[in-house]
């Protein structure tokens, strides 16, 4: 028997939270940019020396807990002009104050004890933030060092960065974070600064010394940041399983596994000679376990006379690999994805690409937002539950965590061994290839979420072969 591998270790995060003493935030963008606090930061110290603040340079884009944009007003003040000392005019400015701004979190994960290391001079310096935004912005921060992954609750959303290259204008927003170099530019404008305020002091007049003291870019970089039920969890590609004669084909919803094996086998074929391409076809990127094509056979439901059979097949990836399919694709013969029986060596079927996804109504049905949710085939848990309920649940909700799914959206979640939709199948009408490795206890579920969430929703260990396929129903109220 083999043994179970033992779970990773959690992931630990540098936890820094901003409270705003006034209630009122008037930079330009929201949620505040990384870059911004790494710059109050600063600012607080004095100066670029604090310890530990040059890591900020090198790490990923964090994830912020924070809430939609407050409610604002336009104030215009009116302020000195430190070029010309001893007049008394002054220059209007506009600024969009916003009002009632609750505490904004950041979490940056870390790494192994290098990372410990510096996680513990930033909580210390943290308490050097005298302010975040505009020079009236007062605020104070507090860093700890957390296990928990960063869930939304109540009305803070979480926030999660992506690449810049298509924003969705509708809910991205584009923060700027640090990057190399961004505390030698911060030196450098503040070298300016003070160069300028010395020459206004000793000849009258402002005479920055040594370049512009506007930022060129430099130590900067631009992410896409949206919130959690919002973000785009899988590129995608929806094939019809047809006939090698012509003419739709079906198979019953328990031969999910079956379909998809034979799926990535005609995907690996299309890679070719190419071996990166075709591990990610098979599955096996070494290093990266996420980047891999998962193949779900879509069941018909949506009605209640539905049948639930598999006449149509999803290919989805992450984002981030989207290329990658592409390239699996364009490789594909002209009739389609050639399914061959494992057993006998025979043409099946082909998966044929569906030029319009909107000209299928059950693909419609599956890719529409729903506040509810409920499994087609069994859930296969990512652990051992122990019969425990306590324990089921928390295994459900690391299951949304696998395919990025913000488990602080989930309002309710109902279990147990019969499914909740017509459509629903049980465990043992699964065809398994070998279901002696399947040794995860499996469940149905029904998962109710505090905002409509845009299909499709696979979880569990049988994700990536089509099994676990949670299909939208009527919310339970």
């Amino acid at each position: 028997m083999t043994p179970t591998p033992p779970s990773p270790p959690p992931v630990r995060y540098l936890r820094l939270e901003v409270q705003f003493l006034a209630g009122t935030y008037s930079g330009t963008e929201w949620p505040p940019a990384p870059a911004r606090l790494v710059q109050a930061l600063a600012a607080g110290a004095e100066g670029t020396h604090l310890p530990g603040l040059d890591w900020f340079e090198h790490q990923t884009a964090p994830l912020i807990l924070a809430t939609d944009e407050p409610a604002g007003v336009w104030r215009r003040d009116y302020v000195p002009l430190n070029a010309t000392p001893g007049h008394e005019s002054r220059q209007a400015r506009d600024r969009y104050i916003r009002r009632e701004v609750e505490p904004v979190v950041y979490l940056w994960p870390l790494h192994g004890a290098d990372d410990d290391a510096v996680a513990d001079a930033l909580v210390a310096a943290a308490t050097r933030l005298t302010g975040l935004g505009s020079g009236q912005d007062m605020a104070f921060a507090r860093a700890t060092v957390v296990e928990q992954a960063p869930v939304s609750a109540g009305t803070r959303r979480l926030w999660q960065p992506g690449r810049p290259t298509l924003p969705n204008r509708d809910v991205d927003r584009l923060l700027d974070v640090p990057a190399p170099g961004l505390l030698h530019e911060l030196a450098r404008r503040h070298a300016i600064t003070t160069a300028g305020e010395r020459a206004l002091q000793q000849h009258g007049h402002w005479s920055p010394q040594g370049g512009r003291s506007t930022a060129d870019g430099t130590g900067f970089a631009t992410m896409a940041y949206c919130p959690s039920d919002a973000q785009p969890r899988t590129a995608l590609v929806a094939c019809a399983l047809q006939h090698p004669e012509g003419g739709a084909l079906s198979w019953r919803a328990g031969e999910a596994a079956v379909i998809a094996g034979m799926v990535r086998h005609a995907l690996i074929g299309c890679a070719g000679g190419d071996p990166a391409l075709a591990a990610f076809a098979a599955g096996h990127v070494a290093g990266d376990p996420a980047g891999r094509v998962a193949v779900v056979p879509v069941p018909s439901t949506g009605h209640v006379h539905a049948d639930g059979r598999l006449r149509r097949v999803l290919l989805m990836t992450r984002p981030q690999d989207a290329d990658r399919l592409a390239l699996l694709l364009v490789a594909m013969p002209p009739e389609g994805l050639p399914l061959v029986d494992e057993g006998t060596g025979e043409l099946v079927a082909w998966a044929v690409p569906i030029a319009d996804v909107r000209s299928e109504p059950v693909l419609r049905q599956w890719l529409r937002p729903s506040r509810c949710w409920a499994s087609v085939q069994p859930v296969i848990l990512p652990g051992m539950d122990s019969g425990q309920a306590r324990r089921t649940r928390k295994l459900v909700l690391r299951a949304l965590e696998h395919i990025g799914l913000d488990a602080g959206l989930v309002e309710a979640i109902d279990f147990g061994p019969r499914g909740y939709l017509p459509q629903s199948i049980d465990y043992r009408e699964l065809r398994l290839k070998d279901r002696e490795s399947w040794k995860m206890p499996a469940v149905h579920v029904r998962l109710t979420f505090t905002r409509p969430i845009t299909g499709p929703l696979v979880l569990g260990q049988g994700r990536n072969a089509g099994v676990g396929t949670l299909a939208p129903c009527a919310n339970p109220e």
